[in-house]
């Protein structure tokens, strides 16, 4: 039983590994097919700005907000093809979180998928596709820095190039999947650049609804920036000046979002000694490790008993949605019997678990011991879904 149940993690985290793990080569070719430069037009047709832009469906491409903003229409442009190929109109945007969605008149053969932020780690390696300067199909890599949120919306810090053109391009992680929207940085720093997280643009993609054409994206945000401007000076007006000037106090402009995810699940034990088993498990999962709480009830040998169990889990750099663990519990009779009034015992077991932002799932090996029943030896298995 325990050989198979190594054998069962070792294919587990082989395979993991395969699947997610790209080299830096592949990464660039994923990046580079699915990354554009964008060139936005004003009213007269010439040329207001120019961004990048990555595929995320065979029509639709994602970029800046400020990249889009005042424009009447515009084109993308491969890396490797002189074409332009024309933008049919805008599906979604967010000016304050600075992304939009755009569809185009031209059907890309593959996207780019996201990455689960969950995985996420500081000095982990990335990597931004775009056009700064113009240059088409640039490839630089970097670091995360750092993770910040700024007015609302969570950034990611990183230490790969940004320039004027890159904005709207994706920044992936070793797997070439999009962890956010390369957005900018601070000139007068080194280093010091952001992407807008990729979360944030999971919302938008499940808010957006029917195309909208640019003339309709000019009227909109022309109306919201009345109505901003009016608001605000409605405030000024209402404002009293005051008669003494009051130092105000500083805060940091950013705040660091937090990490922490949680899980309820429910387990499943396969030795046949067992009768039925009732048992509900809490994980909190915190960036690198987790713990895990467990309560139920189980039927052993005719014997009705109740049971608590602990674990601690931790994630290795090297495997994004797999961690290991491992479990300590007590089991006892929850009815005295009269012939024997206790059948305490003790649980240890070791486990291998994928968690990623939605669910959990759980394989481990655990050993039963009894001061007055038999040991008994079983794989349990935990199904979570994230709350």
């Amino acid at each position: 039983m325990v050989n198979k149940l190594l054998l069962l993690l070792l294919f587990l985290s082989i395979n993991s590994l395969s699947l997610k793990a790209q080299s830096v080569e592949e990464i660039a070719n994923i990046g580079l097919e699915n990354t554009v430069g964008v060139i936005m037009n004003d009213r007269t047709g010439s040329p207001n700005s120019i961004g990048s832009g990555f595929f995320i469906k065979p029509n639709e491409i994602v970029t800046n907000y400020h990249v889009i903003e005042n424009s009447s229409g515009g084109n993308i442009k491969f890396h490797d093809r002189d074409n332009l190929y024309r933008i049919m109109g805008i599906v979604a945007y967010d000016e304050d979180k600075d992304i939009g969605i755009l569809r185009v008149s031209i059907s890309n053969n593959s996207v780019l998928h996201f990455a689960e932020y969950e995985s996420l780690r500081i000095g982990q390696n990335v990597y931004t596709v775009g056009a700064p300067r113009g240059l088409d199909g640039t490839f630089s890599n970097g670091i995360i820095s750092g993770f910040r949120n700024i007015d609302g919306t969570n950034l990611i810090q990183i230490t790969a190039p940004i320039s004027p053109g890159s904005s709207g391009g994706p920044v992936l992680d070793s797997s070439g999947e999009v962890i956010g929207v390369a957005v900018g940085g601070f000139s007068d720093s080194q280093n010091l650049n952001f992407a807008v997280s990729a979360e944030e643009l999971r919302e938008l993609i499940s808010s957006s609804s029917e195309l909208i054409s640019f003339n309709q994206f000019l009227s909109q945000t022309q109306r919201q920036n009345q109505v901003a401007e009016q608001t605000t000076r409605q405030r000024e007006e209402k404002t009293e000046p005051q008669q003494t000037e009051r130092p105000q106090q500083s805060r940091p402009v950013f705040q660091p979002r937090p990490r922490n995810f949680h899980y309820i699940g429910i387990s499943f034990y396969n030795e046949n000694n067992w009768g039925n088993v009732i048992s509900v498990s809490y994980d909190n999962v915190y960036y690198q490790d987790f713990i895990s709480f467990e309560i139920g009830y189980a039927e052993y040998q005719n014997h009705q008993l109740g049971l608590i169990k602990l674990r601690y889990g931790k994630r290795y750099s090297f495997i994004n949605h797999i961690r290991p663990n491992i479990l300590v519990g007590l089991h006892s009779n929850i009815v005295p019997e009269a012939t024997d009034p206790s059948y305490f015992g003790l649980a240890a077991g070791v486990g291998i678990n994928y968690i990623n932002n939605h669910f959990l799932i759980r394989v481990e090996y655990i050993l039963n011991t009894f001061r007055s029943l038999e040991n008994s030896n079983n794989i349990g298995v935990s199904v979570g879904v994230s709350i």
